[in-house]
């Protein structure tokens, strides 16, 4: 005889393109969500499911009437709740909020809901009506502004780590960047602080202007999509994770509304704290997550694949400052990734981790060197006397060689002079060795003999100091003979397989 879950709850799947959007929230093959009740916990933190990358297209956050009617106009000084909502409400608040902390409300209005006991040191409130938030006696300061034209709270009132809890309430429907919200909210709380996110489905107060998808679920559904967004937005940066029912009566999913009360719901997480500097290979490894955890250019296994990598150079450093460097230059594969974005799909996600974390390593934080990444990639016009040439004479390299190269070459279009100068003679003189390698293996292929051009070039020619060296480079090309290459071609090779046996292995140590 087959045992039921204490408490399960068939998920209504939507007809339509979001019927699949909605099978995203309950698993590959499951369409039915198990969700334990303890008192009103309705969802555990490990009982959420998420799919791999964001799965919402722009048209979800579009809106039935865009323009009809302006939030900021006649003020609303009703309450969204009844009576009973909003004193579940209170009380969820006294659970989880500081008796005099500091709070913050996005999407304030006329009404907060905070109990009477709690008597916040300060309460700032971020809404669209001015008029709303002036007959909210709970609020000490407010902002006056729209996030779906502007996301970015002003950090002068709204400075990082400085609220131990952030309060949505009735607001996420309208947003149009909910993610870009949900940074700023994070960054606004202290380690460990609250975010608690409610919503009623029977808020009718500008209905018109809730997003597309939120029309297209039902409560329970709305909970994982909101968890969703935390989620997406901050990855790891928020822990706990849980949804709260408290909804009066046994109205749920469908049927909720029927009996005249506010089905009321909450969505909540506490801000993770950032791994402190020091530690063993553990705690730097959560250090580079840390860093990533409100990157949006890059999806979970973007991630995962870059700071395997990372990870790999960390270890290979010689002393602490070049290890804490590569730990400082994992702030940098957000602005690399942006850009290899931008060529979808085709470069495959190992070979972008390659070249981001090549890149990243080096980078020096300008815009020239993402221009110049730009340009060997092919999506700006590739500049006549490097990319062009470089390009034709690397034709027949695989795409990995290909991206190693790039790697190595868009850091030093912003390095030192010497540097600069070594680059600009690159070109020639991969030309003359590459004619030189033909030359004495006539039997190499093509593409061999472009790679072995290559790896000489940058070995022994672009990452050389001594000018004099620099000079002598030519003639010791030619003085090797055809045993001499093809072991160095051989050596290549070797050294590049037991570099991908490593990455494996790093990404494993970094995942877990």
């Amino acid at each position: 005889m087959t045992r039921h879950p204490p408490f399960s709850v068939m998920l209504p799947l939507p007809h339509g393109p979001t019927r699949e959007l909605a099978r995203c929230f309950v698993g590959a093959n499951l369409t039915t969500l198990t969700i334990l009740r303890t008192a009103s916990l309705q969802v555990s933190p490990s009982a959420w499911k998420w799919p791999k990358s964001w799965p919402y297209n722009d048209d979800y956050f579009s809106r039935r009437q865009e323009d009809s009617v302006p939030l900021n106009g006649t003020p609303n000084l009703s309450p969204i709740y009844d009576n009973k909502a909003a004193n579940a409400l209170a009380e969820h608040y006294l659970r989880f909020l500081p008796p005099s902390g500091s709070l913050l409300e996005i999407g304030a209005s006329a009404h907060s809901y905070l109990p009477p006991s709690l008597s916040p040191s300060r309460f700032v409130g971020v809404g669209v009506n001015e008029e709303e938030m002036a007959a909210n006696p709970a609020l000490t300061d407010r902002i006056v502004q729209d996030l779906n034209a502007d996301f970015s709270l002003p950090a002068s009132a709204v400075p990082p780590d400085s609220f131990d809890a952030v309060l949505i309430a009735n607001t996420m429907e309208f947003l149009v960047k909910p993610r870009e919200v949900l940074r700023e909210a994070w960054q606004a709380l202290k380690p460990g602080g609250h975010l608690i996110i409610s919503f009623a489905s029977k808020n009718r107060v500008n209905e018109e202007r809730q997003i597309k998808i939120w029309g297209n679920m039902n409560d329970d559904q709305r909970m994982w999509i909101v968890g969703s967004f935390i989620y997406f937005a901050c990855a790891e940066g928020f822990i706990e994770l849980k949804g709260y029912d408290l909804s009066e009566g046994d109205s749920k999913g469908m049927m909720a509304g029927l009996s005249g009360k506010t089905p009321l719901h909450i969505i909540q997480a506490v801000k993770n704290e950032v791994p402190k500097e020091g530690g063993g290979e553990e705690n730097v490894a959560a250090r580079m997550k840390a860093a990533l955890w409100t990157v949006s250019s890059m999806g979970a296994e973007d991630k995962a694949l870059a700071l395997a990598r990372m990870f790999q150079v960390w270890r290979q450093a010689g002393s602490e400052a070049e290890k804490e460097g590569v730990v400082q230059a994992v702030s940098s594969l957000p602005r690399i990734y942006a850009v290899l974005q931008e060529m979808g799909n085709a470069i495959p996600l190992q070979l972008k981790a390659l070249l981001a974390t090549r890149v990243a390593v080096h980078y020096h934080g300008t815009e020239e060197e993402l221009e110049q990444l730009r340009q060997g990639l092919g999506l700006s016009e590739p500049s006549p006397d490097f990319w062009a040439p470089l390009g034709k004479m690397t034709g027949m390299m695989n795409a990995e060689d290909k991206v190693l190269l790039l790697a190595e070459c868009v850091p030093l279009h912003a390095g030192k002079e010497a540097e600069k100068r070594a680059l600009g003679e690159l070109v020639p003189t991969l030309e003359k060795v590459i004619a030189v390698v033909k030359e004495k293996c006539p039997d190499l292929n093509k593409s061999d003999a472009q790679l072995l051009g290559v790896d000489l070039c940058l070995t022994d020619f672009l990452y050389v100091a001594e000018e004099e060296r620099r000079r002598s480079f030519l003639s010791w090309v030619g003085s090797l003979n055809e045993a001499d290459l093809r072991e160095y071609l051989r050596e290549r090779r070797n050294f590049k397989g037991e570099g991908e046996e490593m990455e494996e292995t790093e990404r494993e140590k970094v995942v877990s």
